[in-house]
């Protein structure tokens, strides 16, 4: 055992305030203030104890486990958990076990238990989890995150049936109006896939069960009351604003139009309506 000792190897760079190696097997283990360096993609993990694993190219390390990925100081990617796996064969990948954040940019979530695969650079969330990106917010019971070129593109909510306790897949997002943002936009349905252009909405794809609420604003700004529309499969597309242009519903169409003067007639939330303010910050 050494103290505040270094370990280098092809791959990888440990440091720890104790640190065991076994030359033979090409095993390490490391306790306190632990750091592994991939010094192939900078990324970096951090925690309290950790094993690695040279031959097999995996490691783990819990305890306040960190995962940093730097790319500049805009775009780096923090990942948290309780645990954290580092598997580098091909496809390289990580495995966030418990307590779930990870944090880049405008890109927020929080699970029970998340995967990051580097190489085409996405994110699946699953257990409880929610996501937000700038003004939005998405649950369900499993989310999957397309970021490659570290600019969000698309992600996919969906609900698992036979899951215990399965959540609808669901998407808030705040009006567009200065002066009522106690009013927020709804989607729900059994799956939800979000596209996104310059990681602003763009196109909302709802399968199964589809429902949606959404307020009207005109010109200036002035509430002018709100639609409810609900139908098998939705098509809601939006402008660079992310203010929506039009809702196509292609099978069993209800449409609810209230003005402003009758707003108060009719519900406005959909079943599950649950709004997160426990953002991750950076630790």
């Amino acid at each position: 055992a050494y103290s505040n000792a270094q370990i280098d190897s092809d791959s990888t760079i440990i440091n720890a305030d104790t640190l065991k190696n076994f030359s033979f097997e090409k095993k390490s283990n490391a306790s306190g203030n632990v750091r592994i360096k991939n010094l192939s993609n900078n990324v970096l993990l951090t925690g309290n104890y950790a094993e690695n694993f040279e031959l097999t190219n995996y490691s783990n390390i819990s305890g306040n486990a960190i995962l940093i990925q730097v790319e500049n100081t805009i775009d780096t990617l923090f990942i948290y958990s309780d645990k954290m796996e580092a598997f580098r064969n091909e496809p390289e990948y990580y495995k966030a076990t418990g307590n779930v954040e990870i944090i880049r940019n405008d890109f927020l979530s929080k699970s029970g238990y998340a995967y990051y695969f580097r190489e085409n650079e996405t994110v699946a969330l699953q257990d409880k989890p929610v996501l937000w990106q700038n003004n939005s917010q998405m649950t369900g019971d499993s989310i999957y995150a397309e970021l490659p070129g570290k600019v969000l593109q698309k992600i996919v909510v969906n609900k698992i049936p036979n899951l215990t306790n399965s959540l609808e897949s669901f998407l808030i997002s705040q009006s567009d109006s200065i002066n009522f943002k106690e009013r927020y936009n709804q989607i729900a349905g059994n799956k939800i896939e979000i596209l996104f252009e310059n990681e602003k909405l763009k196109n909302v794809k709802v399968f199964n069960n589809s429902k949606s609420i959404y307020f009207v604003f005109d010109d200036s700004g002035k509430a002018n009351g709100v639609n409810r529309v609900t139908g098998e499969n939705m098509n809601v597309i939006f402008d660079e604003n992310e203010k929506v242009i039009k809702i196509i519903v292609d099978k069993d169409p209800v449409g609810l139009y209230a003005s402003e003067n009758n707003i108060s007639e009719i519900t406005l939330q959909l079943e599950g309506f649950l709004l997160r303010e426990d953002k991750p910050v950076k630790k």
